[in-house]
């Protein structure tokens, strides 16, 4: 089991073993509090929580103000207002399900899941304008992956995920807006340059990405981003196998610089002028695989440029 699902699974558990019995001795937050404080030794310290208040129920949601996540010492998740509803009956069985409600302080973000002794199987979550500097794990996990870059922006949208035991039976369904994203400087070694900030979208404008897995089949249905620094439009596939690892890459699609952007870095400009299509774009394929993917423009692979 992950050990994201052992964290859900401890707390879940520990709620329904006392909630019959402790919960008549005890006030339901010092219960509650006990157990969130007992994860850092159930994780040997690797992930630990912490909350400045606890407004317990067993009728309605429990309320956790500043709450907080870290992994390895390091904040991964932070909200003011966090609520949790979970139901009896399903507790008592193999699958829990839990729902929540997670407040910042602009925009939310409410859902469900539910975990058995495998690991969490379902997610259902919508955004609504939450800014991706509120999801401090974005940033924490680009910078354990050593990925010299940050996107900025308002999230908007919903993901369901079916997770099963066989990865080509998994499900699901993503459906994404990013207003006003952006890109923080990025360096690229190979060319000792450094891409500037780069404005993917502006106004009410949005990136869209729409994408599906079914049958081990990833379907990106759209992937757009209107720029005006970088503008994109891409679509395609690739396979899930058996290990879950992303092969079979197959997409295409065109994008766009602007004149700012080739200006500050002339020499990218002349590397792509001669593979410019008639109406100004640049014509983009993706094959291989996730973890070694061929990026070309025109006959030119491109992706031996960004190694990090």
């Amino acid at each position: 089991m992950n050990r994201t699902a052992q964290i859900i699974l401890y707390i879940l558990t520990a709620l329904i073993a006392f909630v019959f019995f402790v919960v008549l001795l005890f006030p339901l937050d010092s219960v509650i509090g006990y157990y969130l404080g007992g994860i850092e030794k159930a994780t040997k310290g690797v992930y630990r929580v912490s909350v400045s208040e606890i407004d317990a129920s067993l009728v309605f949601d429990t309320q956790f103000s500043n709450f907080r996540v870290y992994e390895n010492g390091v904040e991964i998740f932070s909200v003011p207002k966090l609520e949790i509803g979970f139901s009896l009956f399903s507790l008592l069985g193999e699958t829990k399900s839990l729902s929540f409600e997670a407040y910042f302080k602009k925009g939310e973000i409410d859902g469900r899941f539910s975990i058995n002794n495998q690991g969490i199987n379902v997610v259902d979550i919508s955004l609504d304008e939450v800014n991706i500097d509120d999801l401090s794990f974005f940033k924490y996990y680009l910078e354990k992956e050593k990925i010299p870059i940050q996107l900025k922006g308002v999230l908007d949208g919903s993901f369901y995920v079916y997770i099963d035991n066989d990865p080509k039976a998994s499900e699901a369904e993503i459906n994404l807006k990013i207003l006003r994203a952006h890109t923080t400087p990025m360096p690229i070694k190979a060319l000792n340059q450094t891409i500037p900030k780069l404005n993917l979208s502006k106004g009410k404008k949005a990136v869209v990405f729409d994408c599906v897995l079914e049958n081990g089949r990833i379907r990106l249905k759209k992937f757009i981003m209107p720029g005006p620094d970088l503008s994109m439009d891409l679509s395609g596939s690739a396979r899930l196998n058996r290990r879950a690892a992303v092969n079979n890459l197959s997409f295409d699609g065109k994008f766009s610089l602007s004149d700012k952007i080739t200006a500050e870095i002339p020499m990218l400009g002349d590397m792509l002028a001669q593979h410019k299509n008639a109406d100004g774009s640049f014509p983009l394929t993706i094959r291989g695989s996730g973890k070694k993917p061929k990026i070309k423009v025109g006959d030119f692979q491109i992706s031996d440029f960004f190694s990090f």
